[in-house]
Parts: structure tokens; sequence; C-alpha cells
């Protein structure tokens, strides 16, 4: 497992920053989150929001990149994320963010700008989990199944 240098976790937020502001700009563009509907009790946000809830909470955000034609992100969600105590216990340690990247979009310049920003940051697996706290960058590409992602979401993500 590689060790980050403080160089490079500058290098990765100020890159977040980036795609943040990209999110917000989209946000404002499109008047929201049009991805899909939220319902009061779904604790997921998005990558705009993330930002500063995790300040005012303290807690580290974690990202969900996914798609809806994604199988594997699908798995991810059914297996793993939609599990009532895990999502329970995502929602205690964690400020959840979730970006999909098979929204709709009215503005094709927005939509490509959005598309380079998520890029950036993620790469190109579907779905990837980020974890971002003060010290460090977390990043498991790929659904590898309930128990490797339980493994990861528990701690694991620490050691990384």
């Amino acid at each position: 497992m590689k060790a980050y240098s403080l160089s490079e976790v500058l290098k990765v937020g100020a890159l977040l920053a980036g795609v943040l502001a990209a999110g917000a700009a989209v946000s404002l563009l499109y008047g929201g989150d049009t991805r899909r509907a939220k319902s009061a009790a779904d604790p997921w946000t998005d990558a705009a929001s993330a930002l500063e809830l995790a300040r005012t909470s303290g807690k580290p955000i974690l990202y969900e990149f996914s798609a809806g034609w994604c199988e594997p992100c699908r798995m991810l969600a059914e297996e793993v994320l939609e599990d009532p105590q895990v999502a329970g216990q995502l929602e205690h340690d964690f400020v959840l963010a979730r970006v999909l990247d098979d929204a709709p979009a009215p503005e094709p310049k927005a939509r490509e700008a959005e598309k380079r920003a998520l890029a950036a940051y993620f790469g190109d697996s579907l779905p990837t989990l980020v974890v971002v706290d003060q010290s460090r960058i977390a990043r498991l590409e790929g659904y590898h199944g309930r128990d490797q992602t339980l493994a990861f979401l528990r701690g694991g993500w620490r050691s990384r």
C-alpha cells in the first residue's frame, strides 16, 4: 500500500476543490441535482454539498462514483450500500456524496466539463468509492464483493 506525501494529498485536495466547484456550477445550471429523486430520509448528498457538510460535522467524506447502467454499481448498491444496517453505519461515520455518471444534461458544454472533472478525480472505473479526510485520500475502484467492500468501509481505508 502506497503512503501519500503531504504534497500529493494537497494536489488531490486542490483537484477535489475544482471538482466541487464544477459540481456547484452544474447544480446551479440544473437547478439542483436532477439525477435522481432524493427523499427526505436519503442520507446521500451531491458532491457540491459534501465539503461544507464535512467541515461542519468533522466527518470524512465518502464519495460513491457510479452509473445506473453499470451492473457492478448496482451490485454494490444492492449488496452493500442499501443494506439498512450498513447504511446506518455509513451515515454515522461519513458525509455521503453520490456522483452519478449518467445524468441527462440540457447543456452539452456543462456536461462535458462535469465529465472531465470527474474523470480527472476518480479515473474511469465504476463504481469507485473514495474516502477523503483531513490527512488522506483512499480509493476502492470496482466492486470486489461485499466482504472486501465492507472491510474498506469499516476502516480499511485508513491504511491505504
